[in-house]
């Protein structure tokens, strides 16, 4: 359709001046043309902005915009050329002949390419005017062009004009490198990731705000260090989203975020630019996760802390160029900071979107080369309630108690603070009296979230020791060691249970948790399990851990312990802990 749509303009405009006009028409048509398509190129987004602002026709105001600037200007220039060229004139019969058809040409191929350009920044669906990405098969350095490339020709001249003999401080050229594919790129969402957006939603640090990606970064899904393509380097941006710009900037895709570089890092903002598109983002402390082009990030009010969000996304930057401006979707633009070393870098931020994160009991992928891992998390109340073991009071589980504990129950209003005890539950409970997951009789310490994670039952025959015990990972990298074991042995045909727990901090003379500036369990409690070997086997085996509670605490994955493999959550890319 659109290379129909450029044949008919093009013929029309050359027939008519072949026929009917003049050398000198048919060049002042040429220019008339040009110069209204300049104006449409130079104005079109100031007075958006003034359409966008008052939420009037948001999602065609740049299409509208763009063509009425175009017609306006176009009227305008026709009507001083028709006064000034009502005489006839005659340049001879060759010229005529040539001139005439060729200008007509080239005015109809500067009109056709400022309809196209008017078409592809209006709202329409990925095949109008014409498909120039397929998002199945995206790539966004191969675009498809419509026969004799009318748009790229008209929008072109005006970049090449933008950053030469017209040019100013700011080239248009910068601003917009790749100025059709960024259009196109920005409709290759989902009708709910709107192009536009209303008010201000990218903020940038002013300071340290892009450097150089830290060696041996991992890509989450390989587990493989990310590595830059020749005459690359990864670079990270910290890109900031404002909470109040959050209804336009909730969802928006890879292709619709992009970091334009320059070869000029003393005046970034003249000359022509490159576009590039995220390579991925900051996941955890240590890790990538490595998005396409047409993968979208969702973000929720339930992910800020404050009044902006903060991304450290990768880039990968061709050599010589700098960074020099951030763009999300078609109207948000921020200056980025000056470029600094690694050595000079801030902490990264890890981002999960909560999206993609449980706050119920999740799986996680086994690691059967370890002796203990963990198979299910969840917080401990709820996880804990699948299992035999079931008590209706404090006293209850006191009074099973054997005399081979090693630490009776110490209670605190109703609840254990701390025990290392060998239990034999009752046989039967008063069905008057709740049965209770022994979870819910477990004190936290103040300030923390008591969670469980549920283990692969290991074998008998030696103890399992504290080092062995699974490790906690959360997103930003602390290490959150445990605070406790449950768990249940065969002895013969009786049925006992091992009860270690503390939520009691460690003195010169007491044994109990170390807690690290952080805020983290720095070394796991008990120093080790005996049931393993006591008993014949094992039929349940729970870990406790006690977890600082605030926002933005996402646990990413599991370390058995002794091992440097990390169990990943199934399904989720995070647990978050409430």
């Amino acid at each position: 359709m659109a290379s129909l749509v450029v044949l008919l303009i093009i013929c029309g405009f050359a027939a008519y001046y072949f026929f009917k006009g003049t050398f000198v028409k048919s060049f002042a048509m040429f220019m008339t043309a040009l110069f209204a398509a300049f104006a449409a190129f130079a104005y079109f987004e100031p007075l958006a902005d003034v359409l966008i602002k008052r939420k009037s026709l948001v999602g065609w105001a740049q299409s509208l915009c763009f063509g009425g600037i175009f017609v306006g200007a176009f009227v305008l220039l026709q009507v001083g050329v028709w006064f000034s060229t009502r005489r006839p004139s005659n340049l001879g019969q060759m010229p005529e002949r040539i001139g005439r058809p060729v200008f007509g040409v080239l005015s109809g191929f500067v009109v056709a390419g400022v309809l196209l350009v008017a078409l592809a920044a209006a709202p329409l669906s990925n095949n109008l005017p014409y498909r120039r990405f397929d998002a199945k098969a995206l790539n966004p350095d191969r675009p498809a062009k419509p026969l004799l490339n009318a748009d790229g020709f008209t929008t072109s001249i005006f970049a090449l004009v933008s950053r030469g003999s017209l040019s100013g401080q700011q080239s248009f050229a910068v601003f917009h490198p790749n100025f059709l594919d960024q259009l196109f790129l920005n409709r290759l969402a989902e009708k709910k990731a709107s192009a536009i957006i209303r008010g201000t939603a990218l903020l940038l640090p002013k300071k340290t705000g892009v450097w150089q990606a830290p060696a041996g970064i991992k890509d989450s899904q390989t587990q493989q260090a990310l590595a830059p393509s020749s005459g690359h380097n990864l670079a990270v941006v910290r890109i900031g989203i404002s909470k109040s710009g959050l209804k336009d900037a909730s969802l928006f895709t890879a292709s619709q975020l992009r970091l334009v570089c320059s070869r000029n890092p003393e005046k970034p903002l003249s000359g022509a630019g490159r576009s590039i598109y995220p390579l991925g983002y900051i996941k955890t402390a240590e890790t990538v996760k490595t998005i396409k082009p047409t993968d979208q990030i969702k973000l929720q009010a339930q992910d800020f802390t404050g009044t902006v969000k903060y991304i450290d996304f990768i880039f990968e930057v061709p050599a010589g160029y700098t960074p020099a401006l951030v763009e999300l979707k078609q109207n948000n633009v921020a200056k980025v900071s000056a470029f600094v070393s690694a050595g000079n870098a801030p902490p990264s931020i890890p981002f999960i979107p909560q999206a993609d994160c449980t706050t119920a009991a999740v799986g996680l992928e086994p690691v059967p080369s370890a002796k203990l891992y963990g198979l299910r998390l969840g917080a401990a109340n709820k996880l804990f309630a699948d299992s035999q073991f079931r008590v209706s009071s404090p006293a209850q589980l006191t009074k099973n108690q054997t005399d081979d504990s090693i630490t009776k129950a110490e209670l605190k209003k109703y609840l254990i603070t701390r025990v290392r005890a060998e239990i034999k539950p009752p046989e039967a409970v008063e069905e008057d009296v709740a049965k209770k997951s022994v979870a819910a009789l477990l004190k936290p310490l103040k300030g923390y979230q008591l969670l469980a994670l549920k283990c692969n039952n290991p074998t008998t025959g030696e103890s399992v020791t504290a080092q062995q015990l699974p490790v906690l990972l959360e997103a930003n990298g602390k290490r959150h060691h445990a605070a406790g074991v449950i768990a249940a042995g065969n002895l013969g045909d009786e049925t006992i249970w091992e009860l270690d727990y503390t939520s009691v901090k460690t003195t010169d003379d007491t044994e109990g948790l170390v807690i690290a500036k952080d805020g983290t369990v720095a070394e796991p409690f008990p120093p080790a399990v005996w049931l393993t070997e006591k008993t014949q086997s094992i039929s349940e085996f729970y870990v406790l851990y006690l977890i600082a509670k605030g926002k933005g605490k996402i646990i990413t994955s599991v370390q058995p312990g002794g091992t440097q493999t990390h169990a990943r959550l199934e399904k989720f890319d995070g647990f978050i802990v409430k």
